[in-house]
């Protein structure tokens, strides 16, 4: 019932025939953590429990002979913070949540994986690859998050969802592939990949969640599909390298009206001009319409183009829009409401249609550049 290596504080190495629930693993041969433990040798396990070396800090490598049951258990080696080699005989086929968190590991074989939990490998300095097999029909939420050394994930062509935080705080991750059947990007499942430059969404895109590319301060370009029903506040907030947008509406969705500050919002709940990058330069809606307020104050973007038909400009759309030089629109314009351009003073030229039979007041007041 002792523990018979209690009290040996500064073993490092262990090896033993067999470990086992009977006798309560690790912890009933020493009675505790053993933080001085940097080697591990076992001959049998049946599966690797939960907890198995959870925080063993100075844990450098750790082989088993023999595994029954290729499980590795929830935050079986969370905290191993100098855990590098894990060897085991099998290939494992689930890895519980925080399994191998915080760990080291500079590579992981997945390749019959069947199962992966939250954060699995969160905060791992060491992983640079990954590739999900096609039992997967999501990304785990946060199995890479703060993973800072990640550069390249295969996702599968079964993944219709990549859960929040899933990739959250990769710095080292430059491009991402979405493969075409993902449906969902949850909230802040790209948030703070301060490498990535790059991305393509595709067409099956329904929702992205909010703040999922939030921080990502390489993107230079992006376009949300016109599937997207429903995006999420703050998609794209402190994107500070962003030039050009493209999306299918201005807001929410597609019959929301809380401009174009709602896709940049740092805040849940209160949108400000003021957390538009100063970088964006060109916006472009390819459906949406031109309502009330929805560039106010947009004071650093030069060009919008409107892709689909409006009729009408409303209230204040431009209004203080100070760096605004071109607004293209498609279809018969019929009405500019009040202060619809009011002080875009860099505006030169607007021609009015001759289809327009409804001027607002102060449409163009404070326009001191028109010639």
């Amino acid at each position: 019932d002792k523990a018979i290596l209690g009290g040996c504080s500064a073993l490092e190495s262990i090896s033993v025939r067999s470990l086992s629930q009977d006798t309560n693993y690790l912890t009933g041969l020493y009675g505790g953590a053993m933080q001085s433990l940097t080697e591990l040798h076992v001959g049998y396990l049946e599966a690797i429990p939960a907890n198995f070396c959870a925080d063993y800090i100075n844990l450098k490598s750790i082989t088993i002979d023999e595994l029954e049951t290729p499980v590795v258990g929830d935050r079986a080696f969370s905290g191993c913070s100098a855990l590098k080699t894990f060897a085991a005989p099998r290939k494992i086929v689930s890895v519980g949540e925080e399994a191998f968190k915080g760990a080291s590991i500079d590579s992981f074989d997945g390749e019959i994986l069947e199962y992966v939990g939250k954060g699995a490998f969160a905060a791992n300095p060491a992983i640079t690859s990954f590739t999900f097999n096609d039992n997967f029909t999501a990304v785990p939420e946060e199995v890479f998050s703060d993973c800072a050394a990640l550069k390249t994930v295969e996702i599968p062509a079964t993944c219709v969802r990549i859960s929040p935080r899933a990739f959250s705080g990769c710095t080292a991750l430059e491009e991402i592939n979405i493969p075409d059947g993902v449906k969902t990007i949850a909230e802040s499942a790209f948030s703070k990949c301060t490498a990535l430059g790059e991305v393509s969404l595709p067409g099956s895109i329904i929702a992205i969640g909010s703040r999922a590319f939030s921080g990502c301060s390489a993107l230079k370009a992006f376009t949300v599909p016109d599937s997207v029903e429903n995006i999420g506040v703050g998609a794209l907030s402190e994107c500070s390298a962003l030039g050009e947008l493209t999306v299918p509406y201005v807001g929410k969705t597609k019959g929301d009206t809380s401009g174009i500050t709602y896709i940049f919002s740092t805040r849940l709940t209160s949108y400000t001009a003021a957390d538009i990058p100063a970088s964006l330069k060109k916006v472009t809606v390819t459906n949406g319409e031109i309502y009330d307020g929805i560039f106010s104050g947009a004071n650093k973007i030069e060009q919008i183009v409107f892709g689909g038909f409006n009729s009408r400009i409303g209230a204040r759309a431009f209004y203080g829009c100070s760096a605004l030089r071109s607004v293209r629109t498609n279809g018969e314009l019929l009405s500019i409401g009040d202060n619809a351009f009011g002080n875009c003073t860099s505006y030169e030229k607007f021609a009015v249609p001759d289809t327009v039979t409804e001027m607002g007041k102060g449409a163009f007041v404070g326009c001191t550049s028109l010639k």
